[in-house]
Parts: C-alpha cells; structure tokens; sequence
C-alpha cells in the first residue's frame, strides 16, 4: 500500500473504426481486498467482460484471491486473463522492463490508434508525458499491457474498407456479362 500504486486501465476496441479508446486510467494505493473491490467495481461500471492481472512473479498468491472473489460474490461472467511482465532483453531487462513495456504503446499511438476520454486519463498522461522518466509509473506500465491483452483477445484492426458506390458496382457487373466463359459448359452469373 505505500511502496507503489495500483494501476488500473479501462479501455475498448472498435476494430472497424480502428480505435482503441482509453475509458479510465487511474493510479490507487490499495491492500488487496481494496483491490479486489475496485476491480470488479470497474468491470461492473464499464460493463467489462474480460479483465488481465499481471500475475508475475505473485502467480497463485493473486490468481486465487481474484479466483475466489469472483466465485464468492457471483462475478462469473468476467473473464480472468493472467498477463505475464515481459522482461524484455538488453537495456529493457530487468529494472528497465517496465520501460520496455510503456515503449510496447507508442506504436499504437503513432499509428493514430489510441483516444483517450476527456476525463479519467490525467494519471496516465501525466506519466506519458514524463516518459520515460515518470515519478511513478504504475498507471503507464498498465497501459503497456494493451497488446498483451489484445494479442491474447485475437483483436486486431480491420482493413480498409474501400466504399464503393452501388454505380461503380453495377458497372463491375456489366463488364462480366460480356466476359467469355472459361469452359462451354459454364455460364457466367
């Protein structure tokens, strides 16, 4: 409770819009039964059906208490994803992982992926903007997390869809109705 924050990060997935939005992200000095409150509090707010722990390094001494609690106060619909830290090799090993993983985000922001709400995110962009310096980073290592779960989740973004109008169709159409057939027996639909 008073050597570091708990982070805590909300977010959803269009993957026909291509936007990963960030709902909440905030930072909680928290004991463990406080912990196991506010998580499902959060997944009960945001309607979330699937939640990740970072489970390194605690493995049993976290999964089972998450486990028990969503056993014991009925939060069976969620699902529980067990997230493993990177340690990441060369000047992200070790110390410097948590680095690594906040490194894992910028991608997705470069590629215009990431929205944040208005309101709720002022923890996470305060570390981001400290990066990679930041007094605490908590809330930033949680948001490294986002491939990790997305990866897990097989969510990846649409491709472009190209709109084509129903003229543009039509003229496809007709092109193929004076096209030969590939064999006599065959009739062009």
């Amino acid at each position: 409770m008073t050597s570091a924050e708990t982070g805590f990060l909300v977010f959803s997935v269009d993957v026909e819009k291509r936007t990963i939005y960030i709902r909440i992200a905030i930072g909680l000095r928290l004991s463990q039964a406080e912990f196991l409150d506010k998580l499902f509090d959060l997944c009960d707010q945001y309607n979330a059906k699937t939640f990740g722990v970072e489970v390194t390094g605690l493995e049993e001494h976290i999964t089972y208490p998450i486990n028990n609690y969503r056993i014991m106060k009925q939060k069976m619909y969620t699902t529980f994803v067990e997230l493993k830290a990177r340690s990441g090799k060369g000047e992200f090993s070790g110390a410097n992982a948590k680095v690594g993983r906040a490194r894992g985000v910028i991608p997705l922001y470069q590629q215009g992926l990431i929205r944040h709400n208005r309101v709720g995110c002022a923890r996470l962009e305060e570390q981001e903007m400290s990066f990679p310096r930041p007094r605490l980073w908590d809330v930033l290592d949680c948001a490294g997390y986002i491939p990790q779960m997305l990866e897990i989740g097989l969510r990846y973004m649409s491709p472009a869809v190209v709109n084509e109008s129903y003229e543009d169709i039509e003229n496809e159409y007709k092109q193929l109705v004076n096209e030969p057939a590939l064999d006599p027996e065959w009739r062009t639909l």
